[in-house]
């Protein structure tokens, strides 16, 4: 016999349009995944001193968007570059800070960076923002954005009459 419970658990979530399955039961996404922080935050320095600062790890719930904006410090008062650390399903997104980003001199002083969860599970990112001493200087252009980059293998639809 099918206890009340399991029952529940199967026929509960069809009604309010939830999946039954567990949240880490992405088609495409594993959502258990995390990409770690690679140390490129200063890659736009080309030399000239740098330094970090990061946000504190931040929580993206299913399908929701978070955003962080982090400034440089006066002793390193122009962003060169960032990085990140954070779960596959999460696609980061580098904006100027509307209240602070270009300084008189047109020079980028704050950055922030939008988190968009596609998919079911929550996930996490933590933001590294790159601070010089100098402007931009770095070859290839500032990174804008990365991508959800999802790692389980996409199945053919079966075609049916």
């Amino acid at each position: 016999m099918v206890g009340g419970r399991f029952l529940a658990r199967l026929v509960l979530p069809a009604i309010l349009g939830a999946s039954a399955l567990p949240a880490s039961a992405h088609p495409v996404f594993d959502t258990e995944r995390i990409f770690p922080y690679q140390r490129q935050e200063c890659a736009g320095a080309a030399g000239h001193p740098c330094s970090m600062v990061h946000s504190r790890l931040t929580r993206v719930g299913a399908r929701e968007t978070r955003q962080i904006t982090l400034t440089c410090p006066r002793a390193y008062p122009y962003v060169v570059g960032w990085d990140a650390k954070r779960h596959e399903h999460l696609e980061l997104t580098a904006v100027p800070a509307a209240t602070a980003a270009p300084s008189t001199s047109g020079k980028l002083r704050s950055l922030t960076v939008v988190a968009q969860n596609r998919a079911n599970a929550a996930g996490s990112f933590r933001f590294y923002l790159g601070c010089s001493t100098r402007p931009f200087t770095g070859a290839g252009g500032f990174m804008q954005k990365v991508h959800a980059s999802p790692s389980k293998p996409v199945q053919p639809q079966e075609n049916h009459p």
